[in-house]
């Protein structure tokens, strides 16, 4: 079971990324942070990293290159073949002799009587021109949304909380998305809650109750849709927190690790629930809004 915490490498060397500039391992093919491929192997790395998903377009905002230079972005695709304006005058029209008579209108060609195609009888007729049928597309996965798509090995079918102990369970040994590196993830919890009622429960306990209380205070369709929504805006939040402090040491980048992980957790799951419940995707009827630099 592959362990999944965000791109954590558990080495002790590391260095800094050639285009975000962020903490990388010193033996890393790419950069977990900006997706940038470092080595010729990481190609074929990242692809494993990603699991058959596709790169967040919000990562290539993290590349200094691409944000503090104007002129490296964004790329803007031509046709292969440009039309070049051509700047010669045109050429200058004929000008009549006067010493010629003028032969009046010339006569218009005859044209040539319409051909009538009459099929003999019993015999099929031209079928008809084929008519333009627009392709229908697919709904596009990026960014926070990814987390609300599921395919197959799908999870088990879970409406009710008391199945929640089962659903988070198959969740960490087989869902591609959600952190299961319980051991890193038991660490970071003792280190952000070392007393406390939540210093007691370890991580997966604590999650699995911030699980339940979502459910159960969002118990209807619309007010847990709006919940999702709102969840990942603050997921979006927690995400730019925890880039901004992975650089720092102590307290400080174990909890942005921790809010970071446990909301990806409960979006995961409780997208799960939401779909076993109405067959709907969360925010599917809502209007998207427009991003905006601080996304």
């Amino acid at each position: 079971m592959p362990l999944r915490l965000f791109g954590w490498q558990g080495t002790g060397k590391y260095r800094s990324c050639p285009a975000c500039e962020q903490k990388i391992a010193a033996d890393a093919t790419f950069c977990p942070f900006c997706y940038m491929v470092i080595r010729s192997e990481g190609a074929a790395d990242l692809r494993e990293h990603l699991q058959g998903g596709r790169i967040p377009s919000d990562v290539y905002l993290l590349r200094k290159m691409q944000v503090e230079d104007g002129n490296t972005g964004p790329v803007l695709l031509h046709s292969a073949e440009p039309v070049v304006a051509d700047s010669s005058p045109p050429p200058p029209s004929p000008q009549p002799d006067p010493a010629t008579p003028d032969p009046g209108p010339a006569p218009a060609p005859e044209a040539d009587p319409p051909q009538l195609s009459i099929p003999a009888v019993g015999e099929p007729g031209p079928p008809p021109p084929p008519r333009s049928v627009t392709p229908v597309r697919s709904p596009q996965w990026k960014g926070i949304f990814s987390f609300f798509k599921f395919e197959a090995p799908l999870p088990p079918a879970t409406a009710s909380i008391d199945d929640l102990p089962a659903l988070l369970r198959w969740m960490l040994e087989r869902d591609p998305l959600i952190p299961n590196n319980l051991e890193r993830l038991e660490t970071l919890h003792a280190a952000v809650f070392p007393a406390g009622p939540a210093a007691g429960l370890g991580y997966e306990q604590h999650l699995l109750l911030q699980i339940q209380d979502d459910l159960l205070l969002h118990a209807a369709q619309e007010p847990l849709d709006t919940h999702l929504v709102q969840l990942s805006a603050t997921y979006r939040h927690a995400a730019a927190t925890y880039h901004a402090a992975a650089n720092k040491e102590g307290g400080e980048a174990n909890a942005a690790l921790w809010q970071m992980s446990s909301l990806a957790s409960r979006l995961r799951v409780e997208a799960w629930v939401y779909r076993s419940r109405y067959d709907a995707r969360p925010g599917a009827g809502r209007p998207r809004r427009p991003r905006t630099s601080g996304d």
